[in-house]
């Protein structure tokens, strides 16, 4: 059984977080042995780490992005809207009042 202290570093969480993932408000489930004896089951933490896993996404086989040259006025951004099959969006130049 460890006390909330160890079980916080065990976690890597402050004392007073461990005690808010402590049940009932909390996820992980804890002993009350008296009003001040909290105490966690290793079984238990672990159990807990391993619910907040996350796992990568699965990416498909997508093509590399391409190349952006530098050399162009508008830094290559044209070129790789249209290879991505995005037509950009041009802002209107605005008329000045005379």
């Amino acid at each position: 059984m460890l006390t909330v202290r160890e079980a916080a570093s065990v976690l890597g969480v402050s004392v007073r977080q461990m005690y808010n993932l402590a049940a009932p408000r909390g996820p992980i489930p804890c002993y009350q042995l008296g009003p001040r004896m909290t105490r966690f089951s290793p079984s238990d933490l672990r159990a807990y780490l391993d619910s907040c896993k996350v796992e990568p996404a699965v990416t498909s086989a997508s093509p590399a992005p391409p190349k952006v040259h530098a050399r162009s006025p508008d830094g290559g951004l044209r070129a790789a809207f249209s290879a991505a099959g995005i037509r950009p969006r041009v802002p209107r130049k605005k008329k000045l009042a005379q």
